[in-house]
């Protein structure tokens, strides 16, 4: 679901971005263009940096026994093993 919501909100930027082009009937090979253009890019990658970075950071602490035991949360997971 949230690959989904991640493709539909690049699909949206790049129609912004294709609207805001037409509107302002530049080349899209003036230097300006371009440099607007990577500032969005780098914008929308940091974005994508940054709730990678969060998402893993809240797994590790969910993974951790000692972080689990503070909080009084329950474990993502619980193995049991077998060796009958």
């Amino acid at each position: 679901m949230r690959l989904a919501a991640v493709k539909e909100s690049g699909q949206e930027i790049h129609r912004l971005i294709k609207d805001t082009y037409k509107r302002l009937k530049v080349s899209q090979g003036l230097p300006d263009w371009k440099t607007y253009v990577d500032s969005v890019n780098n914008l929308v990658v940091a974005g994508l940096v940054n709730a990678m970075c969060a998402s893993l950071k809240i797994l590790s602490c969910n993974l951790n026994p000692l972080f689990i035991e503070q909080q009084k949360n329950s474990p993502l997971l619980e193995i049991q093993v077998d060796w009958n």
